[in-house]
């Protein structure tokens, strides 16, 4: 197999190799995503370079990786970072309604689906997501070859809706009946591993593993920034002694960007001020109400965003409905204590963001209580320190190394060991049981494995 580099729709004839007389091989990993992203790029380069499994991902879409219209952003825009690039993929056909350079819509189905197992099918499959036609076909071709299933999401049980709504109770049955054929899920936090409890799954299924980004990027980058930090911010004309609150992302109603421009309004200090980085519907009221007190970046690609994010002081996500926003990962690596909404999948015990080691946790919707714990972090810079100092350390378990180890140890252990009682959440060394027995799910290989010195040291 070899990396697809360019932005190519094709359905390859033999997409996972493979041969009956073959000599024993790595187990084949099929994995189906919506369309390239700049934040799982980095872990599929990692699964791929470390050897121990053989991973191919299959796209139904180019949004991304081509230019690509967001209605939010309301513009066209390319990430930049070789998004198909260092890994085997491929973009599949589209359908008769899709259109392959955009995000694909629920509805929408890819020719070639079912063609990927007919060849050199994979040992197991991973899917993200239940709300795409596309991952139930595949979910059903992979059943009906006994191909276990694994699964990734960042659903957030902080934002579910009351299951009294009847169409949310019909949704509950749907999710629970596509969770039942499912043989391991990767759960990033504790609001999504909550989530899956209320729909079904027991701890035995549940593997923790990061919703990743290259850390070790946004830490080089933006520690080299830093060095350029009274130029930068002159450039936005921010004096070096002021307090900076940064925010990153869309402009739209539920991420709540203009909470972080009232909360700065209401601190009477006038040095503390917003830096918002991004653009969309909302970035004019952004500047209108923010008047001094507000910068505004406009859209910044993933290659400058450390050297923004080195800028600020401390990092808020003030959103409603937010999964699991990565924004907040990138800061925590960029060495930024963090401020999120209670309403954020990506706060807990065993989550990126731990409350009062590397940030703090609002009451969503209420920018007086962010501004009062903005204003106690301007007076503290040695707290501010102390956090950032955690941030940096803790960044590290949202590493996209951290969750090639995770993914791998799990797709291992399905053809290894199960424990008799079970793999529960916090149990770090969940196949260390000394009642265990072999069990293997039909479809998955139980090759030795050619373990890669990434994963060297994890506990099998």
């Amino acid at each position: 197999m070899r990396p697809r580099p360019s932005v190519e729709v094709l359905r390859p004839p033999h997409p996972m190799g493979g041969h009956p007389s073959a000599p024993p091989s790595p187990p084949r990993l099929a994995v189906f995503q919506s369309h390239p992203n700049q934040h799982f790029t980095p872990w599929w380069r990692e699964v791929h370079a470390g050897g121990a499994v053989e991973i191919h991902v299959f796209y139904y879409s180019a949004a991304n990786a081509s230019e690509t219209f967001d209605p939010h952003f309301g513009t066209s825009y390319q990430f930049d970072g070789g998004l198909l690039e260092g890994y085997p993929s491929s973009i599949l056909l589209p359908g008769p309604f899709h259109r392959p350079r955009e995000v694909p819509r629920p509805l929408w189905i890819n020719r070639g689906l079912t063609e990927v197992f007919e060849e050199g099918p994979p040992s197991a499959v991973l899917l993200f997501g239940y709300n795409l036609v596309n991952n139930w076909i595949v979910q059903a071709e992979a059943g009906r070859r006994e191909i276990p299933v694994l699964y990734f999401s960042d659903s957030n049980v902080r934002i579910l809706p009351p299951f009294s709504n009847p169409r949310e109770a019909a949704k509950r049955v749907l999710i629970r009946r596509f969770f039942a054929e499912v043989a391991a899920f990767l759960s990033p936090g504790n609001a999504n591993r909550e989530f899956l409890h209320v729909h079904g799954v027991e701890d035995e299924r549940i593997w923790r593993c990061p919703y990743p980004i290259d850390v070790a990027r946004f830490t080089r980058e933006a520690r080299a920034a830093r060095e350029r930090r009274i130029e930068l911010r002159r450039e936005l004309g921010l004096s070096p002694d002021d307090f900076v609150a940064a925010f990153s992302g869309k402009f739209i109603p539920r991420k709540r960007p203009l909470d972080l421009v009232s909360a700065v309004r209401k601190i009477e200090d006038g040095s503390v001020k917003a830096l918002m980085i991004g653009t969309g519907p909302l970035e004019k009221e952004i500047r209108d109400r923010g008047g001094d007190r507000v910068r505004v970046t406009g859209f910044v690609n993933q290659s400058e965003i450390p050297r923004v994010l080195a800028i600020a002081d401390v990092f808020v996500m003030p959103s409603d409905a937010d999964a699991h926003p990565l924004a907040v990962t990138e800061a925590l690596a960029s060495g930024l204590p963090v401020l999120v909404s209670e309403t954020t999948g990506c706060h807990g015990p065993d989550d990126a963001v731990r409350e009062g080691r590397n940030g703090l946790v609002f009451r969503c919707g209420d920018p007086g209580d962010l501004a009062a714990r903005l204003a106690v972090l301007a007076r503290d810079p040695e707290r501010v320190r102390a956090l950032s100092a955690n941030a940096l350390e803790l960044s590290e378990t949202q590493s996209a190394q951290e969750a090639a180890r995770q993914l791998t140890r799990c797709l291992l252990s399905l053809g290894e060991v199960r424990t008799s009682s079970g793999r529960g959440w916090q149990d770090e060394g969940r196949n260390e049981d000394p009642v265990c027995r072999r069990v293997a799910p039909k479809g998955l290989q139980l090759d030795e494995p050619r373990t890669p010195s990434r994963v060297e040291g994890a506990r099998a």
